[in-house]
């Protein structure tokens, strides 16, 4: 078992090399778990794999981000305990040690787990777009010559990313998801809130709540996206450079970094979604194209 283990470890997180059941996409992506796997992707046009790889590098950011904050606190108390300069009960100190070093390798771990999606992701970002099975029947005939197939398809994507697919991979998700979404306003149902990420799971996806809420509670939601947006602009503005004045720590800095980067991810999405709301005000479901 632990030779498997190890194996494994090896092939998807070092070497990313993922087999086409392997799972990939987590369940942030709305669709059913059986479907979480390395297929989806190489079924989808460049646009879908845009905004596949783009979602997974936010993803590593804020999980990057994410560890490197509550390892910190982590690290902070533990050298406060072993100083002996904590002030409250040790118990409590020792235990909020381990809280935040558990969360900060958990952090460590998602990020990990992305970059290592983001390699497989950009290798077969140029595969042939695959269709997807047909019925149960034939689906049985010819299961095992379509996943010959697919496999040659991974097996001859290339094993190192050019530097001209970075940037085709960075034009397309700009064009496809940047622009359409948060510059144009034009949402579709399934899409994310904040640019690249997808909420759900932690939240319904709006799109769709708007489309079959009545006026009442659609009148709310755009009640609440202007007081986020006004708080992240707010904060933002607060957090210009002309405010920061006298002696700061390199924390200090790091601090509103993260808390501007938070700020601006919620105005950029703010802003676009409340456009979207208004223009759609009388619309539903069935009418919305």
């Amino acid at each position: 078992m632990d030779k498997n283990l190890r194996a494994t470890f090896a092939r998807k997180m070092v070497h990313a090399d993922y087999w086409l059941d392997d799972p990939l996409f987590g369940p942030v992506f709305g669709v059913r778990d059986r479907y979480h796997n390395a297929r989806l992707y190489l079924r989808q046009a460049k646009a879908g794999r845009s905004r596949f790889i783009g979602n997974r590098v936010l993803a590593f950011v804020n999980s990057s981000v994410a560890a490197i904050s509550v390892g910190g606190l982590g690290a902070l108390g533990l050298r406060d305990a072993i100083e002996g300069s904590a002030t409250d009960n040790q118990t409590f100190g020792v235990i909020r040690v381990v809280v935040f070093l558990l969360l900060g390798c958990s952090f460590t771990w998602s990020a990990l787990k992305s970059h290592s999606w983001i390699r497989w992701m950009a290798r077969n970002w140029n595969a042939p777009t695959v269709a997807p099975r047909s019925g149960i029947t034939s689906r049985k005939r010819s299961e095992r010559k379509q996943e010959r197939a697919l496999r040659s398809v991974t097996r001859a994507a290339s094993s190192e990313v050019r530097l001209i697919d970075l940037l085709d991979i960075a034009r397309e998700w700009f064009v496809s998801e940047f622009m359409r979404k948060h510059v144009r306003a034009n949402y579709q149902p399934g899409d994310s809130l904040l640019a690249g990420q997808n909420l759900q799971g932690w939240i319904r996806q709006y799109p769709e709540e708007y489309l079959s809420s009545a006026k009442w509670w659609r009148a709310f939601m755009i009640g609440s996206r202007l007081v986020f947006l006004g708080l992240a602009l707010a904060i933002l503005d607060v957090l210009r450079p002309s405010n920061f004045e006298g002696e700061f720590t390199l924390i200090d800095y790091y601090s509103a970094a993260v808390v501007g980067y938070i700020a601006l991810g919620v105005s950029v999405g703010s802003q676009s979604f409340l456009r979207w709301m208004i223009r759609n005000w009388n619309a539903d479901r069935e009418t919305y194209g």
